[in-house]
């Protein structure tokens, strides 16, 4: 969790369960061995900036940043499942009331979506995806491609909103980075435009040639 003005870090952490991390056993091999991979990766021992909290520890930082009933919370998401999640979390050891209701939680993705809602030439909705979005609001953006760790995500959605807070106003109310002239943008050359180019710098010198003979 971050704060939505400042950027700070409220919460940053792993969860350390009671009972042993099980996995669906039955799920494709493919699928289970993919699942004990990530929760390998996410809880190693090596990371070294991620906080590891069990439950009473989270509801008791939760406390401690201020959270309360009143907050506001944003979420990357087209439904307020984390929100819900988290508090049966808490709510399984006792800690009630500790998070805000359902009704204050704001999810990105509906606010968006109409924004974005012409479909693209194959048939299908523009991806809303943060590792495709958030490239394309910022292009030169040092969280561009760090996607998949909750809290480049968090912070990469604070990015989205305050973008989407600009570009709502009128252009000339809007900061200088968001007028339409300074926008960043970033291009990808494909293999065909570099023979293309050698093409047309080709017929440029034949031309060039007819011309000096002429």
């Amino acid at each position: 969790m971050i704060e939505r003005v400042s950027g700070k870090i409220l919460i940053n952490t792993t969860i350390d369960h009671q009972d042993i991390i099980t996995h669906n056993k039955n799920a494709l091999p493919f699928w289970s061995h993919i699942a004990r991979s990530k929760a390998k990766a996410v809880y190693s021992s090596t990371r070294k900036d991620i906080s590891h909290m069990d439950v009473h520890e989270v509801a008791l930082k939760i406390q401690q940043v201020g959270i309360t009933k009143d907050t506001i919370i944003l979420v990357y998401h087209s439904s307020t499942f984390d929100l819900t999640l988290l508090r049966q979390f808490l709510e399984s050891a006792g800690y009630f009331g500790v998070l805000p209701p359902d009704k204050n939680c704001i999810p990105m993705v509906n606010i968006l979506r109409p924004h974005l809602s012409k479909r693209l030439p194959s048939g299908k909705l523009f991806p809303l995806r943060l590792d495709v979005l958030f490239p394309i609001m910022y292009p030169r953006h040092g969280l561009v491609g760090l996607n998949h760790q909750a809290l480049v995500d968090c912070q990469q959605t604070r990015l989205v909103c305050m973008a989407y807070e600009e570009l709502c106003r009128p252009i000339a109310e809007r900061g200088r980075e968001w007028q339409p002239n300074m926008v960043p943008t970033s291009g990808q050359t494909c293999i065909l435009d570099w023979f293309t180019r050698r093409e047309d710098a080709g017929d440029s010198k034949v031309n060039s040639d007819k011309t000096t003979h002429v």
